[in-house]
């Protein structure tokens, strides 16, 4: 009987959230390009406040927020990327995909005063990542989900006439 009831609580910590893909994703575009700025800028005045080093301070601060995305699965015509978001409700977690590229954010809105238990350190607040498909996918087709503190999002290559009609 034990056993049933490790499975069963088991089952519960697999449960799967859905998250909403963002039908405009300029909004989010827009988030992490104001993250960066105000990066870019902090960088700016740690520096002295000297100048001429704008491209630097930008560039420094894009790499510190905005991560690549790891392997991107392809299977059939479908597209598969696999993201841990530990420490992120799902309904924190943020996603845009468009023809060309797939934006997912997190921001953590409970994160003040937290510490990682691992090291002692405060856990991320957010993060930014950033994903370039091998090829074009049609954006209608995306899902995306939250199971054991790993987001999947899926999305389907685009075909030829959806191509040539979104041009």
């Amino acid at each position: 009987m034990a056993n049933q009831t490790g499975a069963a609580k088991a089952k519960e910590k697999e449960a799967v959230s859905s998250v909403f893909i963002e039908q405009d994703q300029q909004q989010l575009f827009n988030r992490l390009h104001s993250s960066v700025e105000r990066r870019a800028y902090e960088l700016y005045l740690e520096g002295g406040g000297s100048q001429g080093n704008d491209l630097a301070n930008w560039l420094q601060a894009e790499s510190e927020m905005l991560a690549k995305a790891p392997e991107i699965r392809e299977l059939s015509s479908w597209f598969t990327l696999n993201i841990p978001v530990a420490g992120f409700a799902p309904a924190d977690v943020k996603v845009a995909v468009d023809a060309d590229r797939g934006l997912v954010a997190g921001e953590n809105r409970q994160s003040e005063g937290r510490m990682n238990a691992d090291d002692g350190r405060s856990s991320r607040d957010s993060f930014f990542l950033i994903a370039k498909w091998p090829k074009p996918v049609d954006p209608k087709t995306a899902t995306a989900y939250v199971k054991n503190e790993t987001l999947t999002l899926t999305v389907k290559r685009a075909t030829p006439a959806a191509n040539n009609s979104a041009s």
